[in-house]
């Protein structure tokens, strides 16, 4: 019988994000993710590319040490690939606040930014700024649409002289 039940326990699916933090967790948040990317057609009214973004889970300290400057402070929970789109979200982010969700929506903006090439260099200093000032915009916007008021949106710009 133990046999049995070790050959069952193996058997029995497990979620491999679990296991590495490095698998999509689609099944997880697909239904905030479609709620996300609907306000975005309706606010911003860009149009939402038919492929899905994928998230991965990872730890704060990687996306950190991916989108931070070694040489100055720095606190990022979620990061987009400027290159894929492929969004980053620190694993251990929950969604039951506002402003965590805002977080995902700042990162699904730049997602269809990206499908969308609204910004189609961002290696360049000034559309790099403009297309964060965007995102950040949306989020403030869409934190604003949704009861919470406060959220200052960023001059990136001025880091680019």
């Amino acid at each position: 019988m133990r046999h049995l039940l070790l050959v069952l326990f193996l058997l029995v699916p497990f979620p491999s994000y679990a296991i590495d933090g490095f698998k999509p967790p689609a099944q997880l948040i697909a239904p905030l993710v479609d709620e996300l990317l609907s306000d975005i057609k309706t606010l911003l009214l860009l149009d939402i590319p038919k492929e899905r973004p994928v998230i991965l889970l990872t730890t704060r300290e990687q996306i950190v040490d991916a989108y931070c400057d070694k040489n100055k402070p720095c606190n990022v929970a979620a990061d987009t690939d400027g290159d894929t789109g492929i969004i980053y979200l620190d694993a251990k982010m929950e969604f039951n606040n506002i402003y965590n969700v805002s977080i995902l929506y700042h990162e699904l903006v730049h997602f269809v930014q990206i499908k969308s090439k609204v910004f189609p260099d961002i290696r360049d200093c000034k559309q790099w700024a403009r297309a964060e000032m965007h995102a950040y915009t949306a989020q403030s916007n869409w934190l604003s649409f949704h009861g919470a008021k406060g959220f200052r949106v960023p001059d990136l710009l001025k880091q680019c002289d």
